[in-house]
């Protein structure tokens, strides 16, 4: 299977099986958190190919350094700007969403991307167990933060409107320990991780509900078993050699692994289509408790009460 979006005119690239017309998103603004290594650095990647504005969120200045440079060179963008944060921190994250509108106007895509998994519960500056901290909560605080700019982008261009991307993972099946979901009791790696993919999927769905009319969509995705560091987050941690190992083994590549962020983020064919979960840039059945909205609206309010606001 394949997509193609190529006015005759417009030179191609291919992304996996998809082949993009390299003008799609001329003129567009997009972010990407996460984005020097992995499938974010894929996605990004990928949407610079297609003339598209990208703004590179991560925590290391000189990871984003690189990562503008090398796309600048392999795909001749030079519309690459980076913000540094750390998703561990909510001072930073809004932050980095005040620096974001201080320069640029509009914001057609958003995709939450950055993610992590640590051995051992720690907790955040902010007293917030760490997995929760990064995979839910930052991208939770960028999007609202952000809000008014996607929703005045959607009001400009009706047809095509603005999105958030989420990327969850196949993980989010394990469901929520809604007794204790900062695992204050008995902390495993696994179950806080898909956890917290869990909330990504509920939080797209409870936001998709909230943006209902704005023109602004939102939607959730599995990229798939991705050869990235996604457990390594710990250096030295047996447990993160292993992830890499078995991911190697049986992974695909970041850039197959970014191919749905990419059509969610670029193709007409999702215009329009919210609160959806997608696995192989196919729209797809997540578990069960993902619909249900009182269970989305009980993570929105437990979301607030953990940011304080």
């Amino acid at each position: 299977m394949g997509i193609l979006f190529c006015p005759d005119s417009a030179p191609l690239f291919q992304l996996g099986r998809y082949t993009f017309s390299m003008t799609t998103l001329t003129g567009k603004q997009i972010i990407v958190t996460g984005a020097t290594s992995g499938i974010g650095e894929q996605t990004a990647f990928g949407l610079a190919q297609l003339g598209a504005g990208i703004t590179l969120i991560s925590r290391s200045a000189q990871k984003l350094k690189d990562t503008q440079q090398r796309i600048q060179t392999e795909t001749g963008n030079n519309q690459i700007d980076y913000i540094v944060a750390d998703f561990s921190s909510i001072e930073a994250v809004r932050t980095a969403a005040e620096l974001y509108l201080a320069r640029h106007k509009r914001l057609d895509v958003l995709v939450n991307n950055a993610g992590a998994a640590f051995r051992g519960r720690r907790e955040s500056a902010d007293g917030i167990e760490l997995t929760l901290a990064v995979n839910h909560i930052a991208p939770f605080v960028l999007t609202n933060a952000l809000l008014a700019l996607l929703k005045e982008t959607a009001a400009a261009n009706p047809d095509w409107g603005t999105r958030v991307v989420h990327v969850s993972s196949a993980a989010h099946t394990q469901g929520v320990n809604w007794d204790d979901p900062q695992f204050e009791k008995k902390y495993s790696t696994m179950p806080a991780y898909g956890q917290s993919k869990a909330f990504n999927v509920l939080f797209s769905n409870a936001l998709a509900r909230r943006l209902a009319g704005t023109g602004v969509t939102s939607n959730s995705l599995h990229p798939g078993v991705v050869n990235t560091n996604i457990g390594q987050s710990d250096n030295g941690w047996l447990a993160g050699k292993l992830f890499k190992l078995v991911f190697a083994i049986i992974g695909t590549s970041p850039k197959n692994g970014a191919e749905t962020s990419v059509y969610l983020a670029s193709s007409p064919e999702v215009a329009g289509v919210t609160g959806q979960y997608f696995d192989d840039s196919k729209a797809r059945k997540p578990k069960s408790e993902m619909l249900d909205e009182a269970k989305q609206e009980q993570l929105w309010q437990l979301t607030e009460g953990w940011i304080g606001s």
